[in-house]
Formats: C-alpha cells, structure tokens, sequence
C-alpha cells in the first residue's frame, strides 16, 4: 500500500477507507500483538497522509507513539514528521533522534540511513560529519541492494510460477 500511488479517484479513496477500516477492526483485537505495531504504524501514516480518513497530524504523531508502535518504521515516520513539518515544527535535532532510534530497532532501514547521511553530510540537527554521512549512506546503499535483489528474485519466482502456471516446474 503506497501513498505515492494514491491517484485521488473515487475508487483510490474507497480502497483506502476500506484498508483504514480492516486496520482499525484488527487494532481492536489485541489478540494479535505480533501485528499491532505494524498495523499502528500503517494507520498512523494513513492519518499523517490523509489515506481513507482526512489528514490528522496530531492523531497520526499520536497513534505513532504508541507503545506498540514503537518500531523502525513508525520511529522513521515520527522523524519524517518532524523534519517536514507535518503538523509539528521542523526540528531536525528531534528527526535525527527519531531516525537513530529506527536504525536501532531490529531490521534493517535503508531510509533511515540515508535520512541520517544527509543530515551529517548537511550538519542538519546534527555536528556535519562527512565520515558519518558516509558510513550511514553505505549502511543506506548496502541496504538499498538488498532490497532490490529480495525484489527481483521474488519477480522471478513468480514469473516461473506464472509461466509454468502453478505446476512445479524444475529451474
């Protein structure tokens, strides 16, 4: 679900209403705690980005903060927040600050890293550290590549599967 595809018909906004609404029945049933966190994170950008809901920062920031929540994508959207000004003032020592605590959740975060990069390579809420900058857009790189290489794999098997329709088929 990418709010950069969101095309503002009719039908992008019913998708989006409906993927809010499945997002809020399943936040209720804490019986899936595994998936909270994921599912506050995606209802907090759903606010922050005005998908299937009208745009809430203040709710988005608060959602966000949850305790479940607390994951390196949820630290990297609050750090987004902030050095946006999505419904905050821009301060990029608090962005820097979110995006270390992203990158010291477990998983990798390409984007934090480079978000980290720039505001060393920039001195943006940070001390400018050209020897920081590059280690965090290497930490960004290394991550980027592997995203693209899970990607085309995962395009490969199912171009296998799409032309074999299904059937096993011997690589």
């Amino acid at each position: 679900m990418s709010d950069e595809n969101n095309d503002h018909t009719s039908l992008s906004e019913q998708n989006y209403k409906a993927a809010l609404d499945g997002f809020r029945s399943r936040w209720t049933n804490r019986h899936q705690a595994g998936r909270h966190s994921y599912i506050c994170y995606r209802v907090g950008k759903m606010y922050d980005k005005g998908l299937g809901t009208v745009q809430d920062y203040k709710a988005a920031k608060r959602i966000l903060m949850e305790k479940q929540a607390r994951t390196r994508f949820a630290y990297f959207s609050l750090g987004n927040m902030y050095k946006f000004g999505s419904g905050v003032e821009v301060d990029m020592t608090m962005a820097v600050s979110y995006y270390e605590k992203s990158l010291a959740c477990k998983g990798d975060m390409p984007f934090a890293s480079h978000a980290l990069g720039q505001a060393y390579e920039l001195g943006q809420g940070v001390k400018a550290d050209e020897q920081k900058a590059a280690h965090d857009y290497t930490q960004a790189l290394t991550g980027f590549t592997a995203i693209l290489r899970k990607s085309r794999g995962q395009y490969r098997l199912s171009t296998r599967y799409y032309v074999s329709k299904g059937k096993r088929n011997r690589c």
